[in-house]
């Protein structure tokens, strides 16, 4: 059991602790005494009373239980994004091109949120997601932008993996993209630079990066169009 598990086990027996010290009370003689000798309007006050501290007990807890939903470096509880493996995700992905925003939180499950609508348009999710076999997704990324001598725009999707993901080895990716050749080498010594391989694609490219702390598991997806390439 991990820690918000722990936790939240924790919260629930202290509310079933406090309910019963509550039902414990309202049976004791000092609470019936005052029922019988003071009539309706001692049974109505004592009865709003007993309402007022279930209630903010309950808020208690619920308060106490939404604190784990939060891990313990502060990002939101994992949520789940749908029954998809690896594979069929990146093909989703890949046949809903040109992508849009609508059709990236359908398929993902989530909801972006536009983070810099002064610069590029781009749009942004940071709540974990998971699928199967362990993929979990930390960030999500919808990145348009302005072609450079053309009219319209590009469309880039940038999915970056949990450390805590399973490791999806490259080994394994290369099954479905034999094509797969380094394009980009770690540039600095920092253990979360990544190398990129990638595979050519009718619409352009995926890039999948691997992180010089784990080498031979995927940490990040990139779509990049035609256009962007």
């Amino acid at each position: 059991m991990d820690s918000i598990q722990a936790r939240e086990r924790l919260h629930n027996v202290h509310a079933v602790r406090g309910l019963a010290h509550i039902r414990h009370f309202a049976t004791t003689p000092f609470f019936l005494n005052a029922i019988t000798s003071n009539g309706v309007v001692w049974t109505q006050r004592l009865g709003h009373i007993l309402q007022r501290i279930v209630c903010l007990w309950l808020m208690i807890n619920i308060s106490m239980s939404a604190s784990t939903a939060m891990a313990d470096d502060g990002r939101l509880m994992i949520q789940k994004g749908g029954k998809m493996k690896l594979e069929e995700l990146i093909h989703k992905l890949s046949d809903a091109y040109p992508w849009t925003v609508h059709e990236v939180e359908g398929i993902l499950g989530i909801k972006l949120s536009n983070y810099r609508p002064h610069a590029d348009n781009s749009f942004l999710s940071t709540r974990q997601l998971a699928y199967e076999e362990g993929l979990l997704l930390k960030e999500v990324e919808v990145r348009i932008t302005e072609r450079a001598g053309r009219t319209g725009e590009t469309v880039r999707l940038i999915l970056d993996l949990a450390d805590e993901a399973a490791c999806f080895t490259f080994e394994r990716i290369k099954q479905s993209y034999p094509d797969l050749a380094l394009t980009s080498i770690p540039r600095t010594q920092s253990l979360e630079d990544q190398a990129y391989f990638s595979s050519k694609q009718p619409w352009g490219r995926l890039s999948l990066g691997f992180k010089e702390k784990r080498p031979n598991c995927l940490s990040s997806i990139i779509f990049i169009p035609k256009w962007d390439d």
